[in-house]
């Protein structure tokens, strides 16, 4: 089993929405998420780190394993890096100053 730790509330959102989930709105720090089919909603804290018992309690209802949960946290920095190196990226890339701009 994976740990948590050092996961903020935004990378929390994005992770669920790889699984499915949608943001609904915000209502304080509280973003609200929820997903079609699913009688739950998810409510993620926008804190720069969420402490293990406050992400806990959104996985569960999600119906996700922590360790499915660290694999959607896992799956947005390994693009990341992929992107940040080149190997992934195909888009245009525009280096200002130079020609048209």
């Amino acid at each position: 089993m994976g740990q948590l730790g050092n996961i903020s509330g935004k990378a929390a959102v994005k992770a669920f929405e790889r699984a499915g989930w949608s943001v609904r709105g915000q209502v304080g720090s509280h973003v609200m998420m929820f997903k079609p089919g699913v009688h739950a909603n998810l409510s993620v804290p926008q804190h720069k780190e969420l402490s293990v018992g406050t992400l806990r309690k959104p996985i569960r209802v999600a119906g996700l394993a922590v360790d499915e949960f660290l694999d959607l946290c896992q799956e947005r920095t390994e693009a990341k890096t992929a992107c940040l190196t080149g190997s992934i990226c195909t888009g245009q890339f525009r280096v200002f100053g130079e020609g048209n701009g």
